[in-house]
């Protein structure tokens, strides 16, 4: 049956070597001669090798190429031309001011679809000479200079591909020909710049890692480098090791491609295509292998890629009908309702007239899949939320505020006391000046006692002590339950440590605690008993003994508020916020260069003493005086009153009860969990627009690793084409390393840019029938050719394939 989509990836080996390349190798090679092909032939299928190449230095041996070639199909799948080239290029400038020339081995994989061409290669390469000299060997020509490379590929008139050495990683000091970097880092970025070479070849794992960082570094800027590996194997009975004295291990390449030319020319224009396992597509068994369907009695199976297939036609050919019909006209799987009646009549109409039945039904096999139609993602945005229902589970937990509140509480505390002494003492000084002492009777001096009771000011504090240890108790009781939990034995010291500490403060402070009552309790006995006293005294006394007694007791208690209030007056003082900084650790989940987050909404970096004082601008009136307010000793309650804004609204005339209320509901604002958005750093919840999201809307989706199917109808409808370009194919593609994707398309960007898996071309036959042809882009054959089609019927696919070709070697109009 023939092949027409990638199930698993191939097995590559473009870098091996026979006797022909004697005269640079010597006896090395000797025993790889067409007599010897089943040495070769048995190590290739003992290594699973699917596509490989003979290239030798500088020559084409076809007669070994045409040997090889009948075993196609049977030991491998593919082998293609192949010749590695020692080519001379022009370095950058040296000291001397003059260009040096230095040594780069090219291999070139030439295109297999004209035999006659490739006889004709072997003599053209015995007739161009070498004609520059390497630094090596400053005797003869043994190199073809960049010129007389050039215009042997072009007169061999074939399509080519072209693979330059980098053994070592392009991130080393120390470069050594024949590597390609060892041109200079200014050449070797020249090269990238306008895509000499398909991609760079290095062998050992050693350098894997040092490739890779410098793709991802370098393809910021370039996006077109590419590494393979080869083995560069010159005795075939060792394969895959060079010679007996290699004892590297080999790492094979596995390329996303039909085993064809024109799928090898694919895969290394996208680096998606190029890794070092087979598993390109995921194992979900949530995956449909086909869509099948029955016209006039004939039944047709469209084989279907694990990876993305875009159905792509002219209008009215049934593309989105198929996609509703698959999904038996209800979306309700992906949660977003049935399709209008009006329309899902039409649909079943359209198939009963044209005699066709849909045999696919995605909800009937119980695959979960996610249905976006055509014009319904952008619809999700149009209310300008930047988040919709279908991120609702991508969403962050809820970033926890209690430690920061408690923390601004406790640093507006001192100041609430603080006014609260402060108008307290003003209540003290009134009380002063409205004292009178009168004495009318005189004479009843020592007929009574006068005992002043004990001020209340001498009373212990107990309500803040008692609060104090209610806090130590109900830290010791939440670390011991955390000793629950499954830790470490470092952890669990570190915990017992703090019970223990906790333990002896709270000890320490009963007994504080405990003193303070049995003080308090011998003051208030003290009082009750003097006043007892004092009424006693009363009814023995007359009218004169009274009044002295009363006279005494004024003088008395009018000394005790004295000495209140010159106590009081040494504590009022000017106020500063002492908070220490609490930086906010915000929920968030990261989706590549989104980050969603579950800020506060007053989202601050960090909360402090500024952050307090912000509070009371806040609070107070616009002209108010915030440093006079912090002068304490300047302060009364009635010009706190005026400073404070929206006084209304209030439920209380007392100015400090009033002052916390309103901060506490700013407070309270200012900590409510807000849904945000960031892109690169930067915050766009509040510049989305319902195209904008559309496209981000894509980014989160890529990194949902759930399996199920994702099917899509025309997204260029939704986006624009730079969002296409820059981000909504790279999503896509990451998107497919989990889920099978099936869309519509009309925008070539979603087919040749995406470099889709598989391409539906539905049209009509000559009968006027139902047509689907299928295959992935480098797929070929006498009735089908998708990359032709996709040429023909998408407007600037040509253009886009172009951008696929490099220009001097491959025609794509003649390859078409």
């Amino acid at each position: 049956m023939e092949t027409r989509i990638v199930d698993f990836g191939i097995k590559i080996d473009l870098h091996i070597h026979s006797a022909t390349s004697a005269s640079k190798d010597g006896s090395l090679v000797k025993e790889g001669t067409k007599q010897n092909v089943e040495v070769l032939v048995e190590k290739l299928r003992t290594n699973h090798i699917d596509m490989f190449s003979i290239t030798d230095h500088d020559a084409f041996d076809f007669e070994l190429y045409d040997c090889l070639k009948k075993r196609e199909g049977i030991d491998f799948k593919k082998i293609l031309p192949g010749v590695e080239f020692s080519v001379g290029i022009e370095s950058g400038k040296t000291p001397d001011d003059h260009k040096e020339v230095k040594q780069v081995h090219v291999i070139a994989i030439f295109d297999d679809f004209d035999s006659g061409k490739l006889q004709q290669l072997e003599k053209l390469l015995k007739q161009n000479k070498y004609d520059v000299k390497s630094k090596q060997n400053i005797k003869a020509n043994d190199l073809y200079s960049e010129k007389t490379f050039r215009e042997i590929l072009q007169k061999s008139n074939l399509n080519i591909c072209l693979i330059a050495h980098q053994k070592q990683s392009p991130l080393s000091e120390k470069q050594k020909a024949p590597d390609a970097m060892a041109l200079g880092r200014e050449k070797f970025n020249e090269l990238i710049n306008y895509e000499y070479f398909e991609s760079y070849e290095f062998k050992t794992e050693n350098n894997r890692i040092f490739h890779n960082l410098f793709k991802k570094q370098t393809n910021e800027k370039y996006q077109r480098v590419r590494f393979i590996t080869g083995s560069d194997c010159h005795v075939w009975n060792l394969y895959p090791k060079h010679d007996a004295t290699d004892n590297t291990d080999f790492i094979p390449t596995y390329l996303k491609c039909l085993p064809s030319f024109r799928g090898l020319a694919m895969a290394l224009t996208d680096d998606s295509r190029i890794q070092q396992n087979p598993d390109f597509f995921s194992e979900s068994r949530n995956c449909l292998p086909n869509i099948s369907y029955r016209e006039n009695g004939k039944e047709h199976v469209i084989p279907l890629s694990k990876g993305i297939n875009a159905i792509i036609g002219d209008n009215s050919k049934g593309k989105s009908m198929f996609l509703h019909a698959i999904t038996n006209y209800d979306k309700s799987n992906s949660g977003h309702g049935t399709l209008p009646v009006a329309k899902r009549d039409g649909y079943k109409k359209y198939l009963e007239d044209h005699d066709i039945e849909i045999l696919t039904n995605l909800i009937g096999e119980k695959l979960e899949f996610e249905f976006d139609s055509q014009g319904e993602i952008r619809a999700k945005f149009e209310g300008g939320s930047a988040f919709s229902s279908f991120i609702e589970g991508k969403k962050p937990d809820s970033t926890d505020s209690s430690i920061i509140v408690n923390s601004v509480k406790e640093a507006f505390a001192p100041l609430y006391e603080s006014l609260r002494t402060k108008f307290y003492f003003d209540k003290k000084i009134q009380s002063i000046k409205g004292s009178i002492f009168k004495l009318d009777t005189i004479g009843a001096v020592g007929l009574s006692l006068n005992v002043s009771s004990i001020p209340s000011s001498k009373r212990e504090e107990i309500k803040k002590l008692s609060k104090f240890l209610g806090n130590l108790k109900k830290a010791k009781n939440n670390i011991e339950d955390s000793l629950k939990y499954n830790l470490d034995n470092g952890e669990k010291d570190i915990l017992v440590k703090m019970v223990s500490d906790l333990s002896s403060l709270i000890e320490k402070y009963e007994q504080i605690n405990l003193e303070r009552t049995w003080k308090n309790d011998i003051i208030d006995g003290i009082n009750t008993g003097i006043t007892t006293f004092l009424d006693n005294q009363k009814t023995v006394q007359n009218e004169a003994e009274s009044k002295w007694t009363m006279y005494k007791r004024s003088v008395s208690d009018f000394a005790n508020l004295i000495n209140e209030t010159v106590s009081l007056k040494e504590i009022i003082k000017p106020f500063e916020f002492k908070m220490e900084p609490v930086d906010p650790e915000y929920k968030q989940k990261r989706y590549g260069g989104l980050v969603l987050i579950n800020r506060f909404s007053s989202n601050r970096k960090s909360y402090d003493s500024d952050y307090c004082i912000s509070l009371l601008k806040r609070v107070f009136k616009i002209k108010s005086d915030l440093n006079k307010f912090l002068d304490i000793p300047a302060i009364d309650e009635k010009r706190l009153l005026e400073m404070i804004k929206d006084k209304d609204d209030a439920q209380t005339n007392d100015a400090v009860k009033m002052l916390e209320t309103k901060i506490n509901e700013l407070i309270q604002k200012d900590f409510e969990n807000e849904e945000a958005i960031i892109e690169n750093g930067a915050d766009v919840t509040k510049n989305y627009s319902a195209g904008f999201n559309a496209a981000k809307y894509f980014n989160l989706m890529s990194y949902d690793e759930s399996h199920s199917i994702y099917i899509i109808d025309q997204p260029e409808d939704d986006i624009s084409q730079k969002s296409i370009r820059e981000t909504v194919v790279s999503d896509l593609k990451r998107m497919a390393k989990t889920k099978q994707i099936i869309l519509v398309t009309h925008n070539p960007q979603f087919v040749i840019n995406l470099d889709v898996d598989n391409v539906l071309y539905f049209h009509n036959d000559d009968k006027g029938s139902l047509s689907i042809e299928s295959g992935a882009l480098e797929f070929k054959n006498e009735q089908f050719d998708t990359l032709k089609c996709v040429s023909d019927n998408l407007e600037g696919g040509i253009e886009s394939l172009k951008k696929r070709w490099k220009r001097y070697e491959k025609n794509i109009e003649n390859d078409l």
